[in-house]
């Protein structure tokens, strides 16, 4: 995912939020303009951009937050309203706590974007790269699974070669 489509997510999704009377109310999940787990992600991401160009204050992390708080609402069951408020709560820890870590790592580091993304759980791969790692799974190069303990094998061990002179 990228800045610019992070953004775009987090504008169409606060949009989504602010509309209509369902405020604190259960909400249609297709209203979303993307999965919960995107939108988290666009809003860590965010986040990360603001804290990155140094701009990350309050007044701009507080609505992302909030905003995060209430992703939950979007659901077709219906909200038990400790469990909502507990939910609530959770994510605006996570996204707090996510926002604590990313103070720890430093902006000039040449590696912050794939520290954020380790830090988000979002995987690094190239096209190369993921071209390359579907080659050998096809050839069947890599390494082998360990679950081959039971069975033989078609190499013979070091003791029953024949010493040539």
């Amino acid at each position: 995912m990228t800045s610019q489509e992070a953004q775009d997510y987090i504008r169409r999704y606060l949009e989504v939020l602010g509309e209509g009377d369902k405020r604190g109310g259960r909400r249609n999940p297709s209203q979303l303009p993307a999965s919960k787990e995107n939108i988290l992600t666009a809003i860590k991401l965010e986040i990360a951009q603001l804290y990155f160009i140094n701009s990350a204050t309050e007044e701009l992390v507080c609505p992302l937050v909030h905003a995060a708080m209430f992703i939950d609402s979007f659901t077709h069951e219906a909200l038990d309203t400790q469990a909502f408020v507990r939910n609530m709560r959770e994510r605006q820890h996570e996204i707090q706590g996510f926002h604590k870590e990313l103070m720890n790592i430093e902006r000039t580091d040449s590696f912050y974007w794939q520290r954020v993304y380790a830090l988000i759980g979002v995987g690094l791969e190239t096209k190369s790269q993921t071209f390359f790692d579907q080659l050998k799974s096809r050839l069947g190069l890599g390494a082998k699974p360990a679950s081959n303990a039971g069975q033989t094998t078609i190499f013979r061990h070091f003791e029953d070669r024949i010493v040539l002179d």
